[in-house]
């Protein structure tokens, strides 16, 4: 406005402003900055695409929360008479996330937990049957024993026959030998080579066995559990877990055969 007031030319005026001739005619005509053109209004500027069928989607949403917003679009979409098209996909998540922030059920909550380096090791074991692992054509069933400290994600996995104390100690011992030094605590599931079922104890359902203390009291490590039923709160070695054998199959695959000859090859 400034520029046209010089020029009374409006392209003139719109190219020094940087802006397109149309928007600055709007301006002008207007007599009135953008700020206030542009003011906030709480009215829809075009109808509502999903109008006719937001009510019923509301209700699926109640009656099952763990419907996904594609699952619910796709199947609205299909129907004949709904309004929709695939044009309104952004608009239909939008609006279902709104929806669960405002009226579905509660999230459970959480505490971010703060891991400390060389505080803490944890150990769980990983099945790698589905390795598909074969020695001489028969099938190589065994598990890892793998040991991760969640601060920088180190981790060092030992074969071992099955889920065992045996396992355990062997597992630990050369994961400990590596670092050559252990971390003042030692953190398992509820796994029956740690803990056992105490009936009499209401608030804590399991114990520490015996064998298990003393293999700690050996290391000078500090014995933690998670709650039973809680794997989540294992997940520092639950999702290295995966990666490992994500990992150990990719390299399989370039290998190009799964099949060895003997089972130190």
């Amino acid at each position: 406005m400034s520029e046209y007031q010089k020029t009374s030319n409006v392209v003139v005026s719109a190219m020094k402003a940087d802006v397109h001739p149309q928007t600055a005619h709007k301006y002008i005509e207007a007599a009135q900055p953008p700020e206030v053109l542009q003011a906030p209004h709480s009215w829809r500027t075009r109808a509502d695409p999903l109008a006719k069928i937001w009510d019923e989607v509301a209700g699926m949403l109640r009656d099952a929360p763990e419907l996904e917003a594609r699952t619910l679009f796709e199947h609205f979409l299909e129907r004949p008479g709904s309004g929709l098209e695939e044009s309104h996909l952004r608009t239909f998540f939008r609006r279902v996330r709104h929806w669960r922030a405002r009226e579905g059920p509660e999230k459970e909550v959480f505490f971010a937990q703060e891991r400390q380096p060389g505080e803490l090791m944890q150990l769980d074991w990983t099945c790698a049957q589905e390795l598909q692992v074969t020695i001489e054509g028969e099938v190589l069933d065994h598990p890892f024993c793998h040991c991760v400290l969640p601060d920088s994600d180190w981790q060092w996995a030992t074969r071992c026959l099955s889920e065992s104390f045996l396992s355990l100690i062997s597992g630990l011992q050369a994961a400990l030998k590596q670092p050559g030094r252990s971390p003042p605590h030692l953190g398992t599931d509820n796994s029956s080579a740690a803990t056992h079922e105490v009936e009499a104890m209401r608030e804590r359902p399991r114990a520490y066995n015996s064998d298990d203390l003393e293999l700690c009291t050996h290391y000078d490590l500090t014995p933690l559990t998670i709650h039973v039923g809680c794997p989540h709160e294992q997940g520092d070695v639950e999702s290295p877990n995966r990666h490992l054998q994500r990992r150990l199959k990719q390299r399989l695959i370039l290998r190009g055969s799964r099949d060895f000859s003997t089972l130190e090859e």
